[in-house]
């Protein structure tokens, strides 16, 4: 996320919030100002294989609040997710 937040400042933010939450404010705030396109590619990677289909690894669980937040907050970007597998967040935001 540290990496997004810099590319879409244009490398301007040295200095970046401690708190993942405080993180996902920021990137959403350049959602908002800036049409931005967020890729995340191959997103099984950050998910449990076998029969955990859709939950989070071990240390992954947070990209759940990001997905959630980036889908209830109005803004001008899009987040474009490709997986092998559907990530939990994505069918709680799906039902709402």
């Amino acid at each position: 996320m540290e990496d997004s937040i810099k590319f879409f400042s244009n490398q301007q933010e040295t200095i970046l919030p401690e708190t993942l939450d405080e993180k996902i404010t920021r990137l959403i705030n350049y959602f908002a100002s800036s049409r931005c396109l967020l890729i995340l590619d191959n997103a099984e990677s950050i998910l449990q294989s076998g029969n955990q289909t859709g939950k989070y690894r071990e240390g992954y669980q947070d990209y759940g609040n990001l997905f959630k937040r980036i889908a209830e907050l109005s803004h001008q970007s899009c987040l474009l997710i490709t997986s092998r597998e559907k990530p939990q967040a994505i069918d709680l935001i799906a039902k709402n």
